[in-house]
């Protein structure tokens, strides 16, 4: 303010010129200008400093609007969950079923470091009541470092680095599969290694189906979907068909 208040008075009264008063004051010739003109303008009051924030605020709303606001907010995201839980059941293409699992191998070759095996057959569509039994079924084949695939096949075998399972979930269907990464030498015994095992949900609802499940739920779901043919991919550095199998 006082510096101000200087550069002004040199000016005006001092015979100064803006540049010189604006440098001795640190400052430069543009800001010296701007507070010239706020003092010519406004007198000493335009040498005050000024908030950037603005003269006037929005007031908040009252109660009885805001409940209003939230009511209709509440009301909207309703509806939409309805109408998504309703008209999901007819999103199935002419009602037809899945494809059934063909069951077939493929064996693609190509220079790769590792080779790539994945089983895999169909799985459960994302409204199938069965999911959450069938999620643990393949928690327990390939879902962790705990489970059947990892511990036989990686800890106790050592014939692949990467090997687990998953299940991915559609409105019309699902796929279930087993994956290994392993070198070309170890595809002969890895070949023979065997699997033998539409609505909007809260976390507290999934909780709840999961714990629901029984032992004989996830044999049913385990029987229903393992039993299907397997259908067999390789990526890897083979020569022919039959490499890897030999």
């Amino acid at each position: 303010m006082q510096g101000r208040r200087l550069l002004v008075e040199r000016v005006l009264g001092g015979g100064w010129t803006v540049s010189m008063a604006a440098e001795a004051q640190g400052c430069s010739a543009a800001t010296g200008y701007k507070w010239l003109r706020r003092y010519v303008a406004e007198g000493p009051e335009g040498l005050q400093d000024r908030s950037s924030r603005p003269h006037r605020s929005p007031a908040r709303l009252g109660p009885d609007r805001e409940a209003a606001i939230l009511a209709r907010r509440e009301a909207t995201l309703e509806r939409w969950v309805h109408d998504y839980n309703y008209h999901r059941p007819h999103m199935a293409l002419a009602g037809r079923p899945p494809t059934a699992p063909s069951g077939q191998t493929l064996v693609k070759g190509r220079k790769t470091e590792q080779a790539h095996i994945c089983l895999g057959t169909n799985g459960l569509a994302r409204n199938d009541p069965e999911r959450f039994a069938f999620g643990i079924v393949n928690a327990a084949i390939g879902g962790g470092m705990s489970s059947r695939l990892f511990q036989e096949i990686r800890e106790k075998r050592g014939l692949a680095y990467s090997v687990y399972s998953y299940h991915s979930q559609y409105a019309e269907a699902g796929l279930f599969a087993a994956y290994a990464g392993t070198t070309p030498g170890r595809m002969s015994r890895l070949g023979k290694s065997e699997i033998s095992h539409g609505e909007i949900l809260t976390v507290n609802q999934i909780l709840q189906r999961i714990e629901a499940v029984k032992l004989d739920d996830a044999r049913r779901v385990a029987k229903r979907v393992l039993s299907q043919p397997l259908a067999l991919a390789m990526l890897g550095p083979f020569k022919s068909r039959k490499e890897p199998l030999a």
